[in-house]
């Protein structure tokens, strides 16, 4: 599974900090205790390296870009 983050970025002329930065904002008035966004990790999701992620993060990236968990994976046949 890659993900489209990078497309769906640039599609809404965000930056990875403005991103990182907005998502942030939406974990921590919708998830008090929850982990953070910040720009080293949208760098590492565009990149591939991390493979793993939390509903909650998932849940941030949809809200600011607009999208739905659909639109963020694009899953390739082996």
């Amino acid at each position: 599974m890659q993900l489209n983050l990078k497309r769906l970025r640039k599609k809404r002329s965000l930056t990875q900090k403005e991103l990182a930065k907005q998502c942030d904002a939406w974990l921590k008035a919708n998830f008090a205790s929850m982990d953070s966004c910040n720009l080293r990790k949208i760098q590492k999701l565009e990149q591939g390296y991390i493979k793993f992620l939390e509903f909650d993060l998932i849940d941030a990236l949809c809200n600011v870009l607009n999208c739905n968990a659909d639109d963020l994976q694009k899953i390739r046949r082996l």
